[in-house]
């Protein structure tokens, strides 16, 4: 209260003073809120954080404390380490996909082509379980132009036929598919169209800082037949990364991600692995 009564703000940068003026308060400075309740909202971030979920952290930042929050938990992982973290969960005598699996999906990127790959679409699959702990259980490479209908009929043949079942004997759908229309948006978005019902969406990176990885709804495009998704690639770059590494007191986290050995042959193309 004796803050509240007797503070008052400092102009730290008087050479700006050409520029709109922001103010920053953290939650303790408000007569309607507690130091109670602060640190309550503080021991619960960090809880969560150490946990491998950052948006309580986010928010207590941003909401509490009055500043921006930079994740600082997700860095770079080099090509050995992404070959190290590869498992063997699915092989001639396991085809199975893991029985943690209770959801799959999927993402197509196009590919144009060079010199040593042809032009192509490339199909990988995830499957997820509690905590949003993922693995990889399928990777395919259509071969093709991706602006000619031949290929896409490939892919949708691939795609009626694939059947994901858990080593348990259990059969798990693949319940959303998504493709990336960065590069060839038309293509993409005559083979979702009037799909979006069914699972289909075009997708895009949002490269604006700040933009969430997934967005609350999506924008209907091409003459309002397909569902186009904005994701956040700077947000999905860093939760990538963050996953990569989550380990908390000498044990794996929930979040954890699975890839299996036939990911990456070497260390050339070992970040096929992310890809």
């Amino acid at each position: 209260e004796l803050l509240v009564k007797t503070g008052h703000w400092i102009h730290t940068y008087e050479h700006l003073e050409k520029y709109y003026p922001t103010y920053h308060l953290p939650e303790i400075m408000s007569t309607l809120s507690t130091l109670e309740n602060v640190a309550k909202q503080k021991c619960e971030a960090e809880l969560a954080d150490a946990n491998g979920d950052s948006s309580v952290m986010e928010s207590y930042w941003n909401n509490s404390k009055g500043l921006p929050y930079q994740k600082t938990k997700g860095k770079e992982t080099d090509a050995k380490q992404l070959l190290d973290k590869r498992e063997d969960y699915m092989n001639s005598d396991s085809p199975g996909i893991p029985d943690g699996v209770m959801v799959i999906t999927s993402m197509v990127d196009l590919q144009q082509g060079n010199t040593t790959k042809p032009a192509r679409l490339e199909f990988e699959a995830w499957g997820w379980g509690m905590g949003e702990e993922g693995w990889v259980v399928d990777k395919k490479v259509i071969a093709g132009d991706p602006t000619k209908i031949e290929t896409w009929q490939k892919l949708e043949d691939y795609l009626e036929t694939k059947k994901y079942i858990r080593k348990d004997g259990l059969e798990i759908p693949l319940e959303m598919r998504f493709f990336d229309s960065g590069w060839k948006p038309d293509p993409v978005y005559a083979f979702c169209a009037g799909r979006w019902r069914q699972g289909y969406y075009a997708t895009k990176g949002a490269n604006q800082y700040g933009s969430p990885l997934i967005p609350r709804k999506g924008t209907l495009v091409n003459n309002d037949k397909t569902m186009l998704i904005r994701l956040g690639t700077q947000e999905a770059k860093g939760e990538l990364y963050a996953r990569m590494n989550l380990v908390v007191e000498g044990k794996k986290t929930g979040t954890e991600l699975h890839f299996n050995k036939t990911a990456g042959e070497n260390l050339d193309t070992a970040m096929e692995i992310i890809a």
